[in-house]
């Protein structure tokens, strides 16, 4: 999330993630907008460096704390949709001529929201937003292109936790569905029938063990979204046959050391998702063949610097997903080169603010009060201390600073 605590569902070429306190998009694009207290910044990666220009400023009231991104007119470009003390829905739309901010409706604010999720449910092509109320009730703000139209979806009961909630296409109709675990364990999936969560009962986990990172993935590329989780070092498989979860273990990882940015991502781009993690700096890749995960180093980010907002992005759109994530105000990424990470700085971000909130997306390139602010590619930084004896890449197998090898045991 979590860093990876989510990730619903790939359409269009994008994969979306509930990540960075539930305000990160990760597509195949290059875009990052900031969101702080003076307004939007808006940040365009290029392959080789980074541009950024400001947007129309916007009061900390506007945004709130709510803000997500997705399609919600359904032009290929990605909206940003925000939700204010007032319960009302603005969406900064994109267009022809630029991003355009509107009023798309209003959820109750006496309702006590949570939840929400940004997907498509009923399969227009246009992303909806969906939440449940105190009560368990389930709603969906369904895109009409230009407005959110309210209308009940089902309900969850409101005397059970609800762990792992995500939007899901579990059975690759085209309508996002909704999956959750109660603390017993077992896996409710509200399957969309385009009109309404038909709730079904789809598996079992252990409600006695303790489960992390748990993620929504594609792992063997058959279009039905799985469930995978990490409990005492093992990765354990939900596989969907679109009717219900099988559980399945697929590897390993150390229990006795730390992962930070969990995530899901096809490095390779063989359409099946991977898992990939940070332990000790090292990133390592649980790569899917389809039928288990097989551990792989993949490259090296240096301990000696606090990394935040890592993210996964197709930055160079050659259908293999990268990392990026910020040092500072530098952004740097983790290229993907099929079977290993290259590591390049992408430049300075140097005016959105200590309280900055940063969203992934394949926003337009034409906002409306575009004014260069800063662009610039460093040499200087982490990537000193990436590239040396200490932090790069130095083809060995050597696993003995992170705990795993391709079994997954410790080594």
């Amino acid at each position: 999330m979590h860093l990876f605590a989510r990730r619903s569902t790939r359409r269009s070429n994008r994969l979306q993630f509930e990540t960075l306190d539930a305000r990160c998009m990760m597509t195949a694009d290059h875009q990052i907008l900031a969101v702080s207290d003076d307004g939007w910044d808006w940040g365009h990666y290029e392959a080789e460096h980074a541009e950024h220009e400001e947007w129309e400023s916007h009061s900390s009231g506007n945004h709130g704390g709510s803000v997500y991104v997705g399609d919600f007119n359904g032009d290929g470009t990605d909206d940003v949709a925000s939700r204010g003390d007032d319960g009302i829905w603005n969406v900064q739309a994109s267009g022809p001529t630029g991003y355009k901010s509107t009023s798309w409706g209003k959820w109750s604010t006496a309702a006590g929201w949570s939840e929400i999720k940004v997907g498509d449910v009923n399969g227009d092509g246009r992303d909806d937003l969906v939440g449940r109320t105190r009560s368990g009730s389930w709603w969906a703000a369904e895109s009409t292109g230009s407005q959110f139209t309210n209308s009940a979806w089902g309900n969850w009961s409101s005397r059970v936790t609800w762990d792992d909630v995500n939007l899901a296409d579990v059975d690759n109709d085209g309508d996002d569905d909704l999956v959750g675990r109660t603390r017993s364990g077992t896996w409710w999936v509200g399957e969309s029938d385009g009109d309404r969560f038909v709730n079904q009962v789809w598996g079992q986990w252990s409600g006695q063990q303790i489960w992390d990172d748990v993620s929504i993935a594609d792992v063997n590329g058959d279009g039905r979204d799985d469930i995978v989780g990490r409990t005492g070092g093992t990765w354990v498989v939900a596989k969907s046959d679109g009717n219900h979860f099988a559980n399945e273990s697929w590897g390993s990882w150390s229990n006795r050391v730390r992962w930070d940015d969990v995530s899901v991502a096809d490095v390779d781009g063989d359409g099946r998702d991977d898992i990939l993690g940070r332990s000790n700096g090292r990133w390592w890749v649980a790569n899917s063949d389809g039928q288990r995960f097989h551990n792989e180093l993949w490259g090296q980010w240096s301990t000696q610097v606090n990394w935040e907002d890592v993210t996964i992005v197709d930055i160079d759109d050659d259908g293999h997903d990268d990392v990026v994530g910020r040092s500072g105000n530098q952004w740097y990424a983790a290229r993907s080169s099929t079977d290993r990470f290259v590591n390049q700085s992408l430049g300075a971000w140097v005016n959105a603010g200590p309280n900055a909130r940063f969203l992934v997306g394949n926003f337009a390139t034409n906002p409306p009060t575009a004014a260069s602010i800063a662009a610039a590619v460093s040499d200087d930084g982490p990537l000193h201390d990436l590239n040396d004896d200490h932090g790069g890449l130095n083809g060995t197998s050597d696993d003995s600073h992170t705990g795993v090898d391709d079994s997954g045991h410790h080594g």
